[in-house]
């Protein structure tokens, strides 16, 4: 394991990760701005405006994942992870406002003034209006202009699935909303491409870039929703479950029959929702009464505390299988097979897999006093199971598994039915 570590790179990780995407934006910025100004394109001066943000943001996520890994301690009281959805949500809210503000709008005015130039002075009478530059491209500044949006659709796209593959292997969600993030700028910046390029073999329609800008508001507004709307709701999961887990936790452990369970709480709209998953024992008797109490009870306790729409799931899960692999040794005392004997008596073993101690399958293999460490370690064998009538037996057998650390277990019969083997030869495999 601290091999495959090593050979990970430091740009693999969610720091290096976001070092490498803070790069990428310092150099795109400068490289959309300078033509952008030079061109008069509302497409790329939006663009550059929009990747400005996203350095702030790439700051402030590196900073988030200093303070998640740092854990909650009296320097860091937001903990591991506590403070990622607040900025996720800083990320959605400014996605929305520059979709709004510096694309939309400024989209919405330049269609207006194609419409109607006479209504540029009216619209200046009011402040703080994005209202873009009516001047008409060249064919060559327009193909410099598609080529610089068509390069960073392609580099966006690329270090999106890296950085939401690091986000995942890591379970940062902050990393993968920004990825997420990312790969919206890429469908802007190619949206962006397919516009400037239509004006080059169609120069009558120098309009087509305000109608792209509006696909680039749209779909960074549903970029921006999906985000905001994911990290509300950890927050409000986050306060939720800190006041209700401790008192529904009360409530199930009063109940018998279940054997653990985790509780859930969080906020669908403004319905609160508790989940319980609860493990019991197979063939329970009886849960349809558990399900019914517990929603009352845990119903109750959510009105009083002021909740009018609530939602309680309760969902039920068998305990799960006990599975290990045992051996018993097999020999033959007047005529009939038993479990147990001596070490001379060594000479077969039957290798059992067993679920919750019944036998399911099993198969049988020659052995010696000197080989039997040895098969048993290679058969990954928990315990050797033999009935002996005294303890100076018992130790023998001990002393052939020396160094192997599988433990020799005292039988509770030399009966095969007793043990429960039915019959050796039935659970051959």
């Amino acid at each position: 394991m601290d091999r495959m570590k090593q050979k990970v790179s430091w740009f693999q990780t969610p720091t290096g990760a976001m070092t490498a995407i803070l790069i990428m934006y310092l150099i795109m910025v400068p490289g959309k701005m300078i033509p952008g100004l030079m061109f008069h394109s509302p497409l790329l001066e939006a663009d550059a405006w929009h990747q400005t943000s996203d350095i702030l943001t790439a700051i402030l996520i590196l900073l988030g994942v200093q303070v998640g890994n740092s854990g909650k301690t009296k320097e860091h009281i937001w903990g591991k992870s506590g403070i990622e959805p607040f900025i996720s949500l800083g990320i959605g809210l400014s996605l929305g406002f520059l979709a709004l503000y510096e694309i939309g709008l400024k989209s919405v005015f330049g269609i207006i003034l194609v419409v109607s130039p006479g209504s540029l002075e009216q619209i200046k009478v009011i402040p703080f209006l994005p209202i873009p530059e009516l001047v008409v491209m060249e064919t060559t500044p327009r193909l410099i202009s598609a080529l610089v949006m068509g390069v960073s659709a392609l580099v966006l796209f690329r270090m999106s699935r890296f950085q939401i593959g690091v986000g995942k292997k890591y379970a940062r969600r902050l990393i993968e909303d920004d990825g997420e993030e990312t790969a919206s700028d890429g469908r802007l910046d190619a949206l962006a491409f397919a516009g400037i390029l239509l004006q080059v073999f169609i120069p009558s329609f120098g309009w087509i870039e305000y109608l792209c800008g509006l696909g680039m508001a749209w779909l960074m507004l549903g970029t921006a929703k999906g985000i905001v709307t994911d990290a509300w709701k950890k927050i409000n999961h986050a306060a939720l479950d800190a006041e209700t887990t401790e008192f529904i936790s009360g409530i199930v452990n009063r109940h018998p029959g279940i054997l653990g369970f985790t509780v859930q709480s969080y906020w669908i709209a403004t319905c609160m929702v508790v989940e319980i998953k609860a493990i019991r024992p197979r063939l329970t008797e009886g849960l349809k009464d558990v399900r019914q109490a517990l929603t009352e009870q845990i119903g109750t306790f959510l009105e009083e505390r002021g909740h009018k729409e609530y939602r309680v799931r309760v969902r039920f899960e068998e305990q799960p299988f006990h599975e290990d692999r045992v051996a018993y040794l097999i020999s033959e005392r007047n005529g009939r097979e038993i479990v147990g004997g001596t070490v001379s008596d060594l000479m077969r073993v039957l290798i059992c897999d067993r679920r919750d101690s019944t036998i399911f399958r099993g198969r049988e293999e020659e052995t010696t006093p000197e080989e039997i460490g040895a098969l048993l370690l290679e058969k990954r064998i928990g315990s050797f199971n033999v009935f002996c009538l005294n303890d100076v037996d018992l130790r023998m057998f001990e002393d052939c598994l020396d160094g192997t650390k599988i433990p020799v277990v005292q039988a509770p019969s030399f009966r095969l039915n007793i043990v429960g083997i039915r019959n050796s030869d039935a659970l051959a495999a």
